[in-house]
């Protein structure tokens, strides 16, 4: 298994890649502290899983980054590693394509779970879904929810839940990639979603899952 800590940082990377070594161990962690580089690296290496840690002063946006790498590389799942504080930067990431976020603030549970579940296309914190679910609240409070999906929608939906990727959603359901992509945009709109992991989030929140 191979995991890429890409970081703005070289004490920051060698820091989380030796974190990340001794949860998963065994496993090859490669730090990679220049972030522009990493890019196009990761386009020419078959990776695991991408862990994407820019501190808040970088020049660097996290959300940009995990574009330009699941662009070149688009079958790696990216996970942003950063604080709840930081949660407008964490949907922004969400909704350009990042598998979910490892918080920070504070590391609960068990990081090899964590990394594990990222890696098996799950949530990588499962507290992530309930913070997206919050402030969905107000919508639900006083009256309820009505979505109208589909019967591809929710199945589409109901494989989002489980982390599947648009590939393998579409082996699943005998379609094509493109008309995958249909769905889930379709899905995020009705439910007001910003990203794949608050859409899910929000169905369950209103019972659809």
């Amino acid at each position: 298994m191979r995991v890429a800590v890409v970081c703005d940082h070289v004490f920051a990377a060698r820091g989380i890649a030796g974190v990340v070594r001794d949860a998963l161990a065994p496993v090859t962690v490669e730090p990679l502290d220049d972030p522009a580089d990493a890019v196009h690296r990761l386009a020419r290496q078959a990776t695991d899983l991408v862990l994407l840690h820019v501190e808040r002063t970088s020049h660097h946006s996290p959300a940009a980054l995990t574009a330009a790498i699941l662009r070149h590389a688009p079958a790696t799942p990216v996970v942003v590693v950063m604080p709840l504080a930081r949660m407008p930067e964490i949907e922004h990431c969400l909704s350009v394509g990042a598998r979910g976020c490892l918080l920070t603030d504070p590391p609960a549970g068990d990081l090899a779970a964590r990394l594990r579940a990222a890696l098996a296309g799950g949530p990588a914190d499962a507290r992530l879904a309930a913070v997206l679910a919050r402030d969905f609240q107000a919508v639900l409070q006083g009256r309820r929810l009505v979505v109208s999906l589909t019967r591809r929608e929710h199945e589409t939906l109901a494989l989002l839940a489980e982390g599947c990727s648009n590939r393998a959603i579409a082996a699943q359901l005998d379609v094509g990639e493109a008309t995958v992509k249909s769905h889930v945009s379709r899905v995020m709109r009705k439910l007001g979603a910003r990203s794949r992991t608050q859409a899910v989030a929000r169905a369950r929140e209103a019972g659809i899952l």
